[in-house]
């Protein structure tokens, strides 16, 4: 069996392919870990990723924890296993994911932050991140997190 433990562990097994949504830092990541290029895989969203897990193109995804998780559980395949990086803490803060605006759009950002303090956190949001198996534990490191 495999070492699918942490991007160092799939870095030291020269067989495994890791498939990644494009544009997430999930190949910075890979790569910064010592995943070669060439065993990284791009693809268009999560569903294409897990498609090629399936089929064997890949071995395997590279994601945020909490989405890995409530993908697989919605996706009710036992051939798909969410397994959380081992190593991501030891590398430093684990990103959280962000929303951004334009440096010259300073009124947008500061209501964007307004408007996100009010929400993350709420019922309405705990109800609609439900929906998609996330618990209010595992957003927790969203919620809770100091805001600048």
């Amino acid at each position: 069996r495999r070492d699918l433990s942490s991007y160092e562990a799939i870095a030291a097994d020269a067989s495994i392919v890791l498939g990644v949504v494009n544009g997430q830092v999930q190949r910075d990541n890979a790569l910064s870990a010592g995943v070669p290029a060439n065993r990284i895989v791009g693809f268009v969203d999560q569903d294409a990723v897990a498609r090629a897990v399936r089929d064997g193109t890949v071995d395997a995804s590279a994601s945020t924890a909490p989405g890995s998780f409530a993908f697989v559980e919605r996706a009710a395949d036992a051939s798909l296993v969410a397994v959380a990086d081992q190593r991501a803490a030891a590398r430093g803060p684990v990103p959280v994911g962000a929303f951004s605006t334009h440096p010259d759009a300073a009124d947008l950002g500061t209501a964007m932050d307004g408007e996100l303090r009010r929400y993350l956190g709420s019922d309405p949001h705990l109800a609609m991140m439900a929906r998609y198996g996330f618990t209010p534990q595992s957003l927790e490191p969203v919620i809770a997190r100091p805001w600048p």
